[in-house]
């Protein structure tokens, strides 16, 4: 049989990535709670407004490495849409998990819109829970 090396589109690596996660592929993996909190980093904009609603419970985020002022910073991202980051007194762990190429998912536990009585304001609360792909 003759191997040849074969070029992945875009398109291609996307849905390699999508069925990674599917438990055809990897049916003796389980996920392992290891953090229950609240993004920072969120902001009461229109565009925020009306991502919230989408952010149902189960639903899953994007984690991504963004290490600009703090090198360990994660984002957490639904869609094209930054939603907040993981605070920094949480976020050391799940970075070096993360550099070292372990897999995590992060899923949306509740979002709401809230209103600060001070200012009368409104700010966006998500809580999430992540985990370790084992």
């Amino acid at each position: 049989m003759k191997y040849e090396i074969l070029p992945i589109s875009p398109a291609m690596l996307q849905l390699i990535e999508q069925q990674a996660m599917s438990p055809i592929s990897q049916p003796l993996t389980r996920e392992i709670l290891l953090l229950d909190l609240k993004l920072a980093g969120t902001r009461a904009t229109p565009e925020m407004g009306a991502t919230v609603k989408e952010l149902l419970p189960g639903k899953h985020l994007q984690l991504v490495r963004t290490p600009d002022g703090d090198e360990l910073a994660i984002s957490v991202v639904y869609g094209s849409t930054k939603v907040g980051i993981i605070p920094m007194e949480q976020n050391t762990v799940i970075a070096r998990l993360m550099d070292a190429g372990k897999m995590l998912t992060c899923r949306v536990d509740k979002a709401s819109v809230e209103h600060d009585f001070m200012s009368g304001r409104p700010w966006i609360r998500i809580l999430v829970k992540i985990y370790l792909i084992d």
